[in-house]
């Protein structure tokens, strides 16, 4: 706003005209690109005789925070499913913008605004074997949609300007894969042969990456 202040010596009533971009009242709404230096002519008159001054008015830059447009903030993976997304952000002022995660997940990489991932088998540590469970896990989509063996990881998407510092999380939820016993050795061979009477003692030898407690079951046909 302008304010001007005239005085006439005849105490005549006094009129200002302001010239543009204020309006008739001296007052200007500044936009986003209207910054610079500006020269403002101010006129007062008596309806006779009048005055000009000269009004310099510096409108400063204002910076605005930049904006992420990431399509979705939750995702659902199962342990070793490989992920990746796109990050994109603008900065309607055009500034220069530095991407970054404030802390990445072990084995994750963010190269070229591209977010990857593929979570290993030991992401998920705590196990709740159940018979549900343990029926999702023989499907990939059951899994990650009702599996309740879960880790949840919170990325944190950084866009700077320079000036400010915008964060976007995305939180990613991780589901347990739980994964087949590995038959080492076993006894007798699949060719037995027997005598009646005489002990047969039948053995495993089973490795259990998730290290989940193995029931066993020999299975003599008909």
């Amino acid at each position: 706003s302008l304010k001007p202040i005239g005085r006439d010596a005849d105490k005549d009533v006094l009129k200002y005209r302001f010239e543009k971009p204020f309006n008739s009242k001296g007052v200007w709404k500044t936009g986003f690109r209207d910054a610079g230096n500006y020269t403002v002519k101010v006129m007062v008159s008596d309806g006779k005789t009048s005055d000009t001054k000269a009004v310099n008015v510096l409108v400063k830059n204002k910076n605005r925070p930049p904006t992420f447009t990431i399509k979705k903030d939750y995702y659902k993976l199962n342990e070793q499913q490989a992920f990746s997304m796109k990050v994109t952000a603008v900065d309607v002022d055009g500034d220069k913008l530095n991407l970054s995660v404030a802390e990445l997940p072990r084995g994750a990489s963010f190269k070229n605004q591209v977010f990857s991932w593929t979570p290993d088998y030991d992401i998920v540590s705590e196990r709740k074997p159940s018979f549900f469970n343990n029926l999702y896990a023989k499907s990939s989509f059951l899994n990650r949609r009702l599996n309740k063996e879960y880790k949840q990881f919170g990325i944190n998407f950084v866009a700077s300007d320079g000036e400010f510092k915008v964060v976007h999380p995305v939180l990613l939820t991780i589901k347990n894969v739980n994964r087949a016993p590995k038959m080492i050795s076993y006894s007798p061979a699949i060719n037995l042969y027997g005598v009646t009477g005489e002990e047969i003692i039948f053995e495993a030898n089973v490795t259990d990456a998730d290290g989940d407690k193995l029931s066993y079951e020999w299975n003599f046909g008909a």
